[in-house]
């Protein structure tokens, strides 16, 4: 797992050139629904079926998709776009080339320009009808079901017939080189409404508005052959019915899909250890930024695509309302058009002639969107729409790289039929609003502080934009598309979607659609960081909202800066065109001064949140306890004897710079309820196996000893077979690790020193492995207290535990407290600011959460990286001795211990076997942090779950990952 040793470093990550030509590609199969429905896209038939001319097409054999859903005898239908393809269907992910040359310098590279790699600017067709009632953005060749069609994009008013609420009749045909199209069909932009009610042609203005007036729309021609003769001519499309007479002929190039993008390559993979990354898994993303305006400054859009780029987005799409030629801009793309990162599209008032004015901004960027789709579709795994003032952020595994999310969204659209693509939530940086004094300003300057860093502050609770209709915020309804301002991602790498027009905050402006073919991350995956506060302006709560610190990542901003000190063109555009402080799109306004923050300074771990955490969604939470359900069902013991998949990474973990700082401290572990000493042996076996004790040497020495004073020792194999255990494969580790070993009952004490004077691992290992073993127990206070009589002369009798003062034959044993211990026998590192303890194991025969309470301090400061606990609500109907689990009074719930423990910063996890009796897979993790378990669920007998801290972002995302196994 060398490369989580990355986790706060930077993770090198580099964005390969954009090529022209075709590269090999990977075919993934994916079944698609076959579902059908009598909708029409704009084809009618004659009696015999045949298409005819006359009445402009035929029926779509792909048209709408119907999907029934019987819930309580009740049907609810969702009528999903054509773009939903067909089953069987096979889909392309878009070039997997991966060029092989060594990574150079610290961040993201380029291969050495040659004018192959150039990005050119990209001049539209923008050809008008006769009219004037309809402009042609450009024409292209798009590949549907195989077959070659030729789609226009526009926008405006053509001649049509709606029969029903979705039906669209074209009343056109379309011609070229003397060919007559076989048929047409028009493809609306699909909203909440009927067809008819969005493409009102009652309206004066002839195009689309910024209300609920949709005009753009594709026009898909189908010709019998697109040989190069016919492509060389101008498409001619009309229509000769006397009521709306139509012509307009396109006679610009035809876009083809010739580029193909290269995935971005991480220097190291994020996360191999966990096997979710296989081989050749690198993602190509292309941003389509949307139509940008009034950019004056050079320094916040040079910020801007250079953090694109850091975080791994392959190429960017770039529209300008603004002259290309016009200053910034155009010292600033001369630069990214150089290196092939950025291709401009010309969206200006000039170049579209009089198209995109001041009343057309939402159509003008609906009809970029479905361009930069359209130009992308097959050439890149996915395409992210998004707006020159949104920052996407993808803060799982601190490392901010854009394919956690591409990764994520991709495991989840393979689960499925029905999904397109990933919504993702906005958030409100209302730390951007504060207008900085001459003095601060200057001392940002000195720092070398970027733009970016003021999009630290966002507000602590995620409220309602000033649109939202939605007043109950718990409602998860009331943060989807726009009510929650969110953008999305769609799988461009998948040509069994057909093209349609997009809407900004969805697919479609049809939820119901939306809702079924978008699947929504969680903020914790991906999100937007959004300047829009106005709403907070507006309403004068600007001045008392509350904030949380999330900066952006620190390796990433370093990148940043390196690359654009290397840079003298851009330094020189950001010297002469400085703007309105860099920041166009706002005007800051006086705030107090605790809104005040520094720019620029050094993140310090204390400052940071660490790892952000993740809420599951209602599909998902339901679909993992359906999972535990399910499994507990077949096998009671499932969570009882888990094959700790983590183990395996933990050495990695815990020497992270985030978790071991420079100086060489020894893994410290607490085995709270030794037992047999199994827990000591595994770790010591991971951590340092030359000590040579393992689970195996610990058998025969268990043997060794009961041999030597005459006796059998119950369950010497431990009660999973522990002794039986694989061993640790890396056998040369020798990690530095103390093991504290606490065993209240005096039998199993004076066994475990005889086994420890067998085994010797400090003779052993020179010192370097250390087990100190404790005849004490531990609690939430430090004391006498009686223990049960099995304590006495049991070896490992799981009865051990706890007692009234009053109960019979009960002995006393001291205990101590978590936090009492630490303080009086642990020391922190020579560096400072480190764990005291990397694990926390608790096994108290169901006083676990009184063990947890004795550790509150430890967990408040988060001074444990990682907490084992055992849970078992069954304890509390074995007589004798009680356990706490399940009693009415106090921590006693496990819900309740792990909403405690999210309090403290920690996400826990239940335990698994991946394997059980029937041969049903399932995940190593199941999460129960953040509503991913709603209620404690019904386990017969004993389980394990283990927690890690937010503090440490490399450790609680290892862990997070191997929960997400959940979904495959």
């Amino acid at each position: 797992v060398t490369s989580r040793e990355s986790s706060k470093a930077s993770m090198r990550l580099r964005t390969e050139a954009v090529r022209r030509t075709t590269t090999n590609t990977t075919t993934i199969s994916r079944h698609r629904n076959d579902a059908r429905n009598e909708y029409n896209y704009g084809m009618e038939e004659d009696g015999d079926g045949k298409s005819n001319g006359k009445n402009r097409g035929m029926r779509s054999t792909k048209a709408f998709m119907m999907f029934t859903l019987l819930i309580a005898g009740g049907c609810v239908l969702f009528l999903l776009d054509e773009t939903l393809g067909t089953k069987g269907k096979a889909w392309k992910m878009g070039s997997m080339a991966v060029m092989k040359d060594p990574f150079t310098g610290s961040g993201p590279v380029f291969t050495p320009h040659d004018s192959s790699l150039a990005s050119e600017e990209v001049h539209h067709g923008f050809e008008w009808s006769v009219d004037r009632k309809f402009v042609a953005i450009d024409r292209y060749i798009v590949k549907i079901d195989g077959k070659e069609t030729v789609a226009v994009l526009g926008d405006g008013t053509i001649p049509l017939k709606f029969k029903r609420p979705n039906i669209v009749v074209p009343l056109i045909d379309c011609e070229m080189g003397g060919q007559m199209s076989k048929s047409v069909r028009v493809v609306p932009m699909k909203g909440h409404k009927r067809y008819q009610d969005h493409y009102n042609t009652k309206k004066k203005y002839p195009f689309s508005t910024n209300g609920d007036f949709f005009k753009s729309l594709i026009i898909y021609c189908t010709f019998e052959s697109l040989s190069p003769d016919v492509l060389a001519n101008p498409l001619t499309i009309k229509s000769d019915t006397p009521e709306q007479p139509f012509s307009l002929t396109v006679s610009s190039p035809f876009v083809m899909t010739g580029r193909t993008y290269a995935p971005t390559v991480l220097r190291e993979a994020p996360v191999p250890a966990t096997g979710l990354r296989a081989p050749g898994e690198e993602y190509s993303s292309v941003l389509c930024l949307c139509p940008m305006y009034n950019i004056k400054g050079a320094r916040w859009l040079t910020e801007y695509l250079e953090y694109m780029r850091e975080i791994g987005v392959t190429h960017v799409h770039l529209y300008s309302y603004d002259d290309l030629n016009m200053e910034p801009l155009k010292s600033v793309l001369a630069h990214y058009k150089k290196h092939g990162y950025v291709t401009p599209h010309d969206w200006s008032h000039k170049a579209s002639q009089g198209f995109t004015d001041g009343a057309t901004y939402e159509h003008a960027k609906w009809s970029a969107m479905t361009d930069c789709w359209l130009r992308t579709r097959g050439a890149a795994d996915f395409a992210i729409f998004s707006d020159v003032d949104e920052l996407i952020y993808a803060p799982v595994h601190s490392s901010g790289l854009i394919y956690h999310a591409l990764r994520e969204c991709d495991k989840t659209l393979r689960t499925t039929t029905t999904k397109m693509g990933c919504s993702f939530n906005s958030h409100t940086m209302t730390s951007i609003f504060t207008k900085l004094s001459e003095e601060e300003l200057q001392a940002e300057k000195e720092a070398g502080g970027l733009l970016l860093q003021r999009y630290a502050h966002e507000e602590a609770k995620a409220l309602c934009p000033w649109n939202c209709r939605c007043k109950q915020i718990s409602n998860p309804d009331c943060r989807k598309f726009h009510y929650g301002r969110q953008k999305y991602m769609i799988k461009t790498g998948d040509e069994s979607i057909s093209p349609f027009v997009l809407w900004t905050h969805a697919p479609w402006r049809d939820y119901s659609l939306a809702d079924v073919a978008m699947s929504i991350l969680p903020s914790s995956v991906v999100h937007v960081r959004h300047y829009q506060g106005h709403w907070y302006i507006n309403s004068g709560s600007i001045h008392n909202v509350k904030e949380k610190y999330s900066p952006l990542p620190a390796p990433v901003i370093e990148r940043i800066k390196k690359a654009i000190a290397n840079s003298p063109d851009l330094i020189q555009a950001m010297r002469e065109y400085p703007g309105n402080d860099g920041l166009d799109f706002i005007e800051p306004i006086e705030r107090d001064a605790k809104y005040h923050h520094k720019i620029g300074e050094a993140i310090s771990l204390e400052d940071n949140e660490g790892f952000a955490r993740y809420e599951c969604s209602p599909e998902e939470a339901a679909k993992q306890e359906d999972r535990i359900r399910l499994r507990f069902k077949e096998w009671w013991s499932h969570s009882a004897c888990p094959d700790q998949v983590w183990m395996e990474q933990f050495p990695e973990l815990m020497a992270l710079p985030e978790v071991n700082g420079r100086d060489d401290q020894p893994v410290t572990v607490l085995d709270i309820g030794c037992n047999k000493g199994y827990t000591s042996a595994d770790f010591f076996d991971i951590l340092s196996p030359r000590t040579d004790f393992n689970a195996h040497t610990l058998h025969k020495a268990i043997n060794d000893v009961a041999r030597d004073h005459n006796t059998t020792y119950k369950r010497s194999c431990g009660a999973c077979g522990d002794c039986t255990r694989d061993l640790s494969k890396n056998r040369v580790r020798n990690v530095r690790v103390n093991i504290h070993c606490f065993e209240p009952s005096p039998a199993t004490y004076d066994m475990l020193m005889n086994v420890d004077k067998k085994l010797s691992p400090e003779g052993k290992s020179g010192g370097r492995a250390l087990w100190f073993i404790h005849n004490k127990g531990l609690h939430n206070k430090s004391g006498l207290l009686a223990w049960h009589k099995a304590c006495k002369n049991a070896v490992g009798d799981e009865l051990c535990t706890i007692v009234s003062e009053d109960t019979p034959d009960a002995i006393k044993v001291e205990v101590t407290t978590v936090d009492d211990f630490s303080e009086n026998h642990l020391k922190p590192s020579a560096s400072g600011g480190q764990p005291l303890i990397h694990m926390l194991k608790i096994d108290a025969e169901g006083l676990d959460p009184a063990v947890l309470r004795g550790s509150a301090d430890v967990l408040k400061k988060g001074e444990a990286v990682m907490v084992m606990f055992e849970f078992n609500p069954g304890l509390r109907d074995k007589k004798p001795p009680y356990g706490m689990w399940g009693v009415a009074r106090g921590l006693t719930k496990l819900l309740e211990v792990t909403d405690w423990l999210d309090t403290l910063s920690y996400d826990c996890y239940l335990d698994s076997r991946v394997d059980g009796p029937k041969g049903v897979k399932a995940p190593p993790l199941y999460r129960i942090t953040g509503n991913c378990i709603r209620q404690d669920p019904r386990i017969l007998g004993w389980s394990n779950v283990i927690c890690a801290s937010r503090k440490f972002p490399g450790v609680a995302g290892t862990l997070l990952d191997l929960a997400k196994l959940v979904n495959n």
